[in-house]
């Protein structure tokens, strides 16, 4: 046995497949060692399933590998998350509202400009959010600031529960933002 108890093979296969994945999709050499543990970790918890009578070990754990693989990646390059979104010279030439060529720079606005319409309606929301996330309970608060940065299905991963079990949940969240009024901020009247 190797690595964290798995035979020669996984660990050879993980180690390829991390490996490879270094220099792709916003992965870097420094993340290896994360990488080689997410797809060891999804390994070791799926090995519990494993059937002979379904496919040999060596497709087994090829398929769960690559599977683990992808779900990094679409997880890497999430909308949200896409290492892609915040590579941008501020120098790059743009349009600006009139159609005009100018740097990206000049099109950001300051956000101390008390007098901008922009600027006070981000005040505004970054107000009542906290607010609404202070009168919460602990455990919706938890839930709304998991959800700012994760999928239902992370988060009932992280938590160790059912998807279904957090709609509830969700749905309770949903209806304590419409009764603070913060759907204003998505344009529903």
């Amino acid at each position: 046995m190797h690595e964290a108890g798995l035979d020669r093979f996984a660990a050879w296969l993980i180690h390829k497949k991390a490996k490879a994945l270094v220099g792709e999709h916003g992965f870097r050499k420094s993340d290896l060692d994360d990488i080689k543990q997410e797809l060891t970790l999804d390994l070791l918890q799926r090995l519990r399933s494993f059937d002979p009578r379904r496919a040999q070990y060596h497709t087994f754990v090829a398929m769960v590998v690559e599977n683990g693989v992808a779900t990094l990646i679409e997880h890497r390059t999430a909308a949200m998350r896409d290492y892609r979104r915040e590579q941008c010279s501020l120098n790059e030439p743009v349009r600006d509202d009139e159609g005009k060529s100018v740097e990206r720079s000049e099109t950001l606005s300051v956000e101390d400009d008390s007098s901008a319409p922009a600027s006070e309606a981000a005040r505004d929301l970054k107000m009542d959010l906290r607010a609404f996330l202070d009168s919460l309970p602990p455990e919706l608060r938890s839930l709304a600031l998991a959800r700012q940065r994760k999928s239902v299905t992370e988060i009932a991963r992280d938590r160790g529960v059912p998807r279904t079990s957090l709609y509830a949940d969700l749905r309770r969240l949903k209806a304590a933002s419409e009764r603070a009024g913060l759907d204003q901020y998505l344009g529903k009247k």
